[in-house]
């Protein structure tokens, strides 16, 4: 394994995430402090558990990671992360509750169920946010009850849908103009309805532009440091 091409490409998944290094670490299976500086800067080597810990957060392909391939995703590698993805639950308070697909505020479009029509409508990248902006909601909600508990009652009100001047079974992100922005506020504050808004986003907006022009939430492949 090429330790400075992990190291790096470590370093490059936390930053384009936006992740602090204790999360991530939480999020692989490598807690402690320090433990993924140690990591970036390679002082230590991985171990068996993070290595699978980011394959299956991120959906990398860890031939990428330590820099075998320059592609970070293979159609092989997010199919099987993608099984059995849906629905996720959060335990809180020791109740499972479904937050994903959220009520019938936040439904998974057809086109994404549908393995078949999921290829063609949403690139490698994209599914690859879905995945992760998908965990690191169950990730956060399970971290932060209260706050989840308190903020909840809002998403409604966000994802309201609405079907005004708009073809049958195209859903949009609809707030009411009195409130708008108030909820968009709630939005620039708040990770729970950024990311809620970011799968929604994904689902049905950027879905629409040909696979070759999608924008990933998390563009990996635009840092310089790959």
């Amino acid at each position: 394994m090429d330790s400075t091409f992990f190291s790096k490409r470590l370093r490059l998944i936390r930053l384009t995430h936006n992740l602090k290094g204790n999360t991530l670490g939480a999020l692989i299976g490598a807690p402690g402090n320090g433990s993924i500086g140690k990591l970036e800067k390679g002082k230590s080597q991985p171990s068996f558990t993070p290595l699978t810990g980011i394959a299956e957060f991120f959906a990398i392909d860890l031939e990428w990671l330590v820099g075998r391939v320059n592609n970070p995703y293979r159609e092989e590698i997010i199919s099987y992360e993608e099984k059995n993805l849906f629905p996720i639950y959060a335990n809180i308070e020791n109740k499972l509750i479904k937050i994903l697909p959220y009520q019938n505020f936040l439904p998974l479009p057809e086109d994404y169920v549908d393995l078949t029509l999921r290829k063609k409508t949403y690139s490698l990248a994209l599914r690859a946010d879905i995945i992760f902006l998908s965990r690191y909601l169950k990730y956060m909600i399970e971290t932060e009850p209260d706050t989840w508990k308190s903020l909840s009652e809002y998403l409604p009100i966000i994802f309201k849908v609405h079907s005004e001047n708009k073809p049958k079974n195209k859903r949009s992100l609809s707030i009411p103009e009195t409130i708008r922005e108030r909820m968009f506020n709630l939005i620039d504050e708040s990770l729970f309805f950024k990311y809620y808004y970011l799968l929604h986003y994904i689902w049905y907006v950027e879905k629409l532009h040909p696979i070759d022009r999608q924008t990933p939430i998390f563009n990996i492949m635009v840092s310089k440091e790959q």
